[in-house]
């Protein structure tokens, strides 16, 4: 019974629920912005566009936990003492992510063959999730493993914040529009800051490992401040975006997002200046954060 529920949690896990909320929270942004613009949404479509976002994502977070599958201990043997086995060892077979991947791409695909016969999509919009599946697709699979490129966290950042909220608009109505475009920038650059701080506690091990993610590629010292310099580009971003027709409330909302980068920055400064880190806490302030940043966007254009 501990075995199942072991099991049960680590395909939880490998699910990444958290991303699976901020991809329906991004999804969100987008139909938010039509109904700004006082455009009508379709409910069917909105759901299935969801949908194909979610198993999308699936998808992706399958095949990296499969990909990670290399760089972990082999699971512990029946006779094995509990108290000395490694809590990062598998709990269930290296085929369990692959069927998943495989089980969630065929629901892809059926989902996106329910659009076309009901309601065909506009060609912006298949080009769209063709983009935010290939960049995870391509993630995680050889030849080219962009995540160890040195330039995948960008185009990740890009994929789920930028494409996916258009993505949501363009599903509507065809169309791209500079509103979700501007709104989403800064919340790109917030999941770039997002994914160097979680990067920063496996920095050893990826080191040993060889998994040139950017932090190695870049020394943590450097990556560092290349996370503070995305959440300035953030700050920033959300204070253009007034100039491009936003809706007030949403640079207004960003002022929430000052305690929580300040506190990520001062934990990053402290780091480098040789304390002891305190992970759980950076890593939650990382990822409220981000998840901040949608809610201000969202909330901004809901009520205006």
């Amino acid at each position: 019974m501990t075995g199942r529920r072991s099991a049960l949690l680590e395909f939880a896990r490998i699910s990444r629920p958290a991303y699976l909320a901020a991809g329906a929270g991004l999804y969100a942004c987008g139909l938010a912005v039509a109904d700004y613009l006082g455009l009508s949404i379709a409910a069917n479509d909105a759901f299935s566009g969801l949908a194909a976002i979610w198993l999308v994502q699936l998808t992706t977070h399958y095949l990296l936990a499969l990909d990670d599958w290399r760089f972990r201990p082999p699971p512990a043997p029946a006779s094995a003492d509990p108290a000395k086995v490694d809590e990062r060892a598998p709990a269930f077979s290296r085929t369990t992510p692959l069927s998943a991947a495989i089980v969630s791409g065929g629901l892809l695909a059926v989902v996106t063959t329910g659009q076309l016969i009901t309601s065909p999509p506009s060609l912006l919009a298949w080009v769209l999730l063709l983009l935010i599946f290939l960049t995870g697709f391509w993630l995680a699979v050889p030849p080219l493993s962009l995540r160890y490129s040195g330039y995948g966290e960008l185009l990740a950042s890009f994929a789920l914040a930028l494409l996916v909220p258009s993505y949501a608009f363009a599903l509507q109505t065809g169309e791209a529009h500079r509103l979700v475009m501007v709104s989403a920038a800064p919340l790109v650059a917030l999941h770039f800051a997002m994914l160097l701080a979680l990067q920063l506690q496996d920095f050893s091990a990826a080191t040993a490992q060889k998994r040139r993610n950017l932090m190695v590629r870049l020394g943590w010292r450097d990556a560092m401040r290349l996370h503070d310099l995305a959440l300035v580009a953030a700050g920033l971003l959300f204070g253009l975006a007034l100039l491009q027709g936003v809706p007030l409330r949403l640079p207004a909302g960003s002022l929430l997002l000052l305690p929580l980068g300040l506190v990520q920055a001062w934990q990053l400064f402290r780091i480098r200046q040789g304390f002891p880190p305190a992970w759980r806490l950076l890593n939650w302030n990382a990822m409220g954060l981000f998840g901040l940043g949608i809610y201000v966007v969202l909330v901004g254009y809901v009520l205006s």
